[in-house]
């Protein structure tokens, strides 16, 4: 059996900001009083408007043609700062008509494939309101502090306590603007102290995993108000947390609004005993003195933004009022509608699983639970959890380890397959290959770096090192192999690091880059393969890293994969979940809420640049409700989030559950 084991919208707050926008086409100048709009796209980059929206100009002079901005936000001078996906951080003084790079070489991103000079997702940024010249800048995993106004930047240490398996998803400085606090996707916040960071969450949103683990819902924002005072927000639940202490301890502000599962707080800033916060259920602000909220000034400009279908986010800037600038997310941006790289053909496809004994005893069978249950599509295994291959190849490296066994009549199994219309999938396990681990002496096998041997994780596990491009090559071969043969989409499984077992003792002799992220290995093997395989590509995915972001834990980067691929898909099998977790409420919808969740999730972190299509629970493991009714919560679920499609797993290929709950 498969197991599971274990842009935004800113408030850049200081009225004296005055914007010079004298870009190429731009009307804004440097004397401009009132309120000026920027708005960021992924398609024409930065725009400006005078006018609340009712025009736009570009703002893109000095900034490299394909920018995907992420974040803009402003310093106490009202120097411009912005952050982007692939092309790193810019700034725009006053006095400038375009936009200058403040990048170092350590934000490039590690990879052997692209060549365009691309760099890291930057993930938080601050500048410090005492002194602009220091700021602070993190990659997913690293932290960057400058204290010359980004001219040099220098490596931050982590320490033990915020080790490099934490994604860094804010970055705030004290008021004193000498110390860094960190948000995090999934461990909290922590406050920089001496070489290192001390955990500050006790009070945060949080769910329990087990009786051990408790994760940290992750934290979208960080601010530093007056004197010791810290505001958190948070993803997901839309909540925004105070702390008098310098985040020893934490309580819920009481944002107002209706939450819903996807509720997000996309910056907070403060003025005098004024807080502002601009989230996905409007733009706020509160006195201190009184923790009452109301509606902010900017919030109707908003709403009639995200009415007109403008997509993208805003910054205010309103140079004539004492109202700080604000930056806001359109809610009009879809969330489950794919990017045109998805092939159309993988939407909406409902299928089940089945390893080769299963189709070879009861393909016919398979082929009746398709037709009574509506469901239009077989994952079938190619390439199995110990590497054996069940398809007709002629590849040297597959003969030389004995990977083969007794082929599949492949051809005469898809011909039967797409006469009844039933869409073909083919599983190829990765980096989980017993075959090759063993083979030419266990040259690709992950190396103990205690004993020199090969590394040995669980019982049964065999790993081999997914930074070699031998190991790489194989599998890419392999899956054109398989396409060739009619299967209409490859599917990648195991495509991970080892995550059980003694894995510090990991060594990849493989890697030539010591400071590439586990996820940019992954990320380089999956470009490889899109740039060879020409049917649709898919990759399956632990469930927790679409829930919170791991990314250099086992390297399974779901905004970065979806990026590439064309379909994810999250193994989100209740059973598979910690003891505690989502434990709250009645038991029996425990199925549904763990899925739709993970499906919002999911579909939030890759902005709809992927199918999301679930693999759903088709078995009775540590299931107190397991029935139809297990099944049906499960597919409503799928369907409810926006996901396109669902896998169901049995590792028998015993559906009789599945039919009992979609019978009438």
């Amino acid at each position: 059996m498969k197991t599971v084991r274990v842009c935004s919208i800113i408030l850049v707050l200081s009225a004296s900001i005055l914007l010079t926008a004298a870009g190429i086409g731009c009307r804004a100048s440097a004397t401009t009083r009132g309120l000026q709009i920027l708005r960021l796209t992924d398609d024409r980059g930065i725009e400006v408007s005078d006018d609340r929206g009712g025009s736009w100009d570009t703002f893109n002079h000095g900034l490299p043609e394909s920018i995907r901005p992420l974040r803009i936000t402003a310093d106490r001078n009202g120097t411009l700062y912005l952050i982007t996906r692939h092309s790193g951080i810019f700034r725009r003084t006053q006095n400038e008509d375009s936009w200058h790079s403040l990048n170092s070489p350590e934000f490039r991103l590690r990879t052997t494939v692209l060549k365009d000079g691309r760099f890291r997702k930057i993930t938080a940024f601050s500048v410090s309101r005492a002194d602009p010249t220091r700021m602070s800048l993190a990659t997913k995993h690293s932290i960057y502090r400058s204290r010359d106004g980004g001219r040099i930047w220098s490596s931050v240490k982590t320490g033990h306590e915020l080790p490099s398996r934490h994604y860094i998803t804010a970055l705030a400085y004290n008021e004193t603007g000498d110390t860094i606090m960190t948000g995090t996707s999934f461990g909290g916040v922590f406050l920089e102290q001496g070489s290192g960071f001390t955990r500050r969450s006790r009070g945060l949103p949080s769910e329990p995993y087990s009786e051990t683990l408790t994760f940290i819902e992750e934290i979208g924002v960080l601010h530093s108000g007056p004197g010791q005072s810290l505001f958190a927000g948070i993803d997901f639940t839309g909540e925004i947390f105070f702390s008098g202490n310098q985040g020893r301890t934490w309580t819920n502000a009481g944002l107002p609004g209706e939450r819903n599962p996807l509720d997000f707080i996309y910056d907070i800033a403060s003025s005098g005993n004024t807080v502002y916060a601009s989230s996905s259920r409007g733009i706020y602000e509160m006195d201190s003195r009184t923790r009452q909220w109301k509606k902010s000034t900017y919030d109707s400009i908003a709403q009639k933004l995200s009415a007109s279908h403008d997509s993208g986010s805003f910054l205010f800037l309103d140079n004539s009022s004492a109202v700080p600038p604000v930056f806001y997310r359109s809610a009009q941006q879809p969330l489950s509608a794919p990017k045109n790289t998805t092939r159309a053909e993988a939407r909406d496809r409902r299928a089940i699983y089945a390893s080769v004994p299963a189709v070879r005893r009861n393909l016919d069978g398979l082929i009746s639970t398709c037709r009574q249950t509506g469901l239009n599509a077989i994952v079938i295994d190619m390439k199995d959890d110990f590497g054996n291959l069940y398809f007709p190849t002629n590849n040297t490296v597959a003969r030389e380890i004995r990977a083969l066994r007794r082929p599949l009549d492949v051809k005469k199994v898809l011909q039967k397959l797409k006469e009844n219309n039933i869409y073909t999938i083919a599983r190829i396990v990765v980096f989980k290959d017993k075959n090759l681990f063993r083979a030419y002496n266990h040259r690709y096998a992950i190396q103990n770096m205690r004993t020199g041997g090969p590394w040995q994780g669980s019982e049964g596990e065999y790993w081999v090192d997914p930074h070699s491009d031998f190991v790489q090559r194989y599998t890419i071969d392999l899956a054109k192999d398989i396409a060739a043969l009619g299967f209409d989409e490859i599917q990648f499984d195991y495509i991970r690091f080892p995550s059980d077992g003694p894995t510090h003792l990991c060594n990849y002799r493989y890697r030539t880059e010591r400071s590439m992220y586990k996820s940019e290995a992954l990320a380089d093997f999956l470009r490889k393969a899109r740039s060879e395989i020409s049917v649709s590509l898919s990759v399956d995915l632990y469930g927790f890293t679409a829930w919170y972001r791991f990314g250099n834990l086992i390297g399974q980067d779901i905004e970065e994969f979806a990026d590439i691929v064309d379909v994810i898909s999250p193994m989100v099998y209740p059973s598979h979940y910690g003891t505690r977790f989502y434990m709250k409420g009645e038991r029996r919808l425990r199925p549904y809420k763990i899925v739709r969740d993970n499906g919002f999730r999911s579909l939030y972190i890759t902005g709809g640049s992927a199918l999301i299509r679930p693999y759903l629970q088709a078995f009775n493991l540590l299931s107190p409700t397991w029935g139809p009714e297990y099944i049906r919560l499960q597919v409503k679920a799928a369907r409810e989030s926006g996901c396109s499609g669902f896998i169901f797993w049995n590792a028998a290929a015993n559906y009789d559950m599945v039919r009992k709950s979609f019978s009438k």
